[in-house]
């Protein structure tokens, strides 16, 4: 019987992880609306610019990467050449017209999300601790080494915030 609940109580965590990172990949992959703003000059028609979004909630953040459906943008705008991206995900990017432009923003853009990988390795490291936070108390109920476990339930807390402040500042 110990054994089940032991299953159900690593399998449940991880389950729940899955379905939240399926959840968001489907939800950002949903086509979105936003504009280019902060349009300027560098040289010779060749704009850079920036993805700005009408969505509150889905736009370039710590968990999504932005990224511009060019070929639409592209025939949409037929003044438009080329457009290159920063990089990987960036909302910052340039483009080239045939002619120039006076414009500071640029409608009806689409763009879709993609969850960035360092999620991924936050969810992973997430399900670990609680294996671990669940085999150390797991240890505490056998041997009553209260003492030991919760300094080290403390060091481990210590460690994971640590670790995770960088992301979430």
């Amino acid at each position: 019987m110990k054994n089940k609940k032991t299953i159900f109580m690593c399998l449940l965590p991880l389950l729940f992880i899955v379905i939240l990172l399926m959840v968001l990949s489907y939800l950002g992959s949903i086509s979105r609306t936003g504009y280019l703003n902060k349009i300027k000059l560098i040289e010779n028609n060749t704009y850079t610019f920036r993805i700005s979004y009408y969505d509150k909630v889905f736009r370039n953040s710590d968990i999504y990467d932005v990224y511009l459906d060019i070929q639409k943008t592209i025939n949409d705008n037929n003044f438009i050449k080329n457009i290159k991206i920063g990089k990987k995900g960036s909302p910052f990017g340039t483009f080239i017209t045939d002619k120039a432009i006076d414009t500071e923003k640029i409608d009806n853009i689409k763009y879709t999300l993609k969850i960035k990988d360092a999620m991924y390795l936050y969810a992973l490291i997430i399900y670990l601790f609680y294996i671990f936070l669940f085999y150390c108390i797991s240890i505490v109920k056998e041997n009553k080494l209260v003492l030991i476990s919760a300094s080290l339930l403390i060091i481990i807390q210590v460690f994971m915030y640590l670790s995770l402040y960088s992301y979430f500042r």
